[in-house]
């Protein structure tokens, strides 16, 4: 907007002179000197920030350059990695900044001190980025990974309204999982809560509450008589209430041993109620995007134009993703890696 470009005693000046006219809204012109700053906002972080970041994370950077980055990462650091590239993108810390050559200022938005030796200019918080990312056996070939890798980021944009991740997973037996999500979305939170509760200690101390790693399976069995991925003979809040149902049940047969220390135990309390929360806000936004997405393909519906901000995305097909990937990523001894 226009007025987020001004100083303090100019947009106190302006601003009530817009609303008398009613364009507070008012569009800043994209004049040349515009274009040249983003420009440079671009080529800092593809000169001095991806790199360090994509280190950080044990990876390799294979390209950089404005906005387009390509790098190679352990499975289990890939989605980390992405959330700091995107955070440092838009000019926020990142969770683990401590492990990374630079430093975000809190006082300057839109700032990051690296290895140039003076404040770097980046895009800021109105930006964002879609990624893509492929996660495949370590036998895969490579070409593949980085094709479907590039095609998973031409979904998120198209498909998850841009300001997205997408995934795309190779395993050996051939089945391959695509899905995806906004980056605010209870599904990357959700995952990580997964990994923590499946790594956890069977009970030794008394806080080591415990998630089957087969509940990611079991509850994919589950789930799929109900055939998802088809199209809908009942309201997808129908079908909500009935996945409740099997996921309570999933978690009562596959997590026996963090519902016994829940009993017990706050520590493990808080972890059960936290998985069931995250499971249920996820399910809500599949939810969610199934109906809009039934609404926008019937042409008798009447109903405005939702805008960017407000689109919703998913689809009750990807509930279970996320559990899937999860497993897969962080597959325990004997498995597949």
């Amino acid at each position: 907007r226009f007025l987020d470009q001004l100083s303090k005693p100019a947009r106190a000046y302006l601003e009530p002179i817009l609303k008398t006219h009613k364009c507070t809204e008012l569009r800043r012109l994209l004049s040349p000197s515009y274009h040249l700053q983003f420009s440079e906002a671009l080529a800092n972080f593809a000169t001095w920030l991806a790199a360090p970041i994509v280190e950080a994370f044990g990876g390799e950077l294979i390209y950089a350059g404005g906005d387009d980055v390509l790098a190679m990462l352990p499975a289990d650091q890939a989605i980390p990695c992405a959330q700091a590239l995107r955070a440092v993108f838009r000019g926020e810390k990142p969770k683990n900044m401590a492990d990374m050559p630079l430093n975000v200022s809190d006082d300057e938005d839109g700032f990051v001190n690296a290895g140039a030796g003076y404040p770097l200019m980046v895009p800021g918080t109105k930006a964002d980025v879609s990624i893509g990312m492929a996660i495949g056996h370590f036998q895969a070939p490579l070409q593949m990974l980085v094709k479907e890798a590039q095609a998973a980021e031409r979904r998120a944009k198209q498909e998850y309204d841009r300001g997205a991740i997408a995934f795309s997973l190779y395993k050996r037996s051939g089945e391959i999982i695509q899905w995806g999500c906004k980056w605010n979305s209870a599904a990357l939170p959700l995952m990580r809560h997964l990994e923590q509760l499946s790594n956890s200690p069977e009970q030794e101390s008394g806080d080591g509450a415990y998630l089957s790693k087969r509940f990611p399976y079991a509850l994919a069995g589950l789930l799929q008589a109900y055939q998802l991925e088809r199209k809908m003979t009942i309201k997808p809040r129908e079908m909500e209430e009935i996945l409740i149902r099997e996921v309570d049940h999933v978690i009562s047969r596959q997590g026996s041993e963090l519902i016994k220390e829940a009993g017990k135990n706050p520590q493990a309390q808080k972890l059960h109620e936290d998985l069931r929360n995250m499971i249920l806000a996820w399910l809500g936004e599949c939810v969610a995007g199934e109906e809009d997405y039934q609404r926008r393909a019937d042409p008798l519906a009447q109903s405005d134009k939702q805008s960017p901000e407000n689109k919703v995305v998913g689809r009750l097909r990807d509930f279970i993703q996320p559990f899937l990937t999860e497993t897969f990523i962080n597959r325990g001894p004997g498995g597949e890696r």
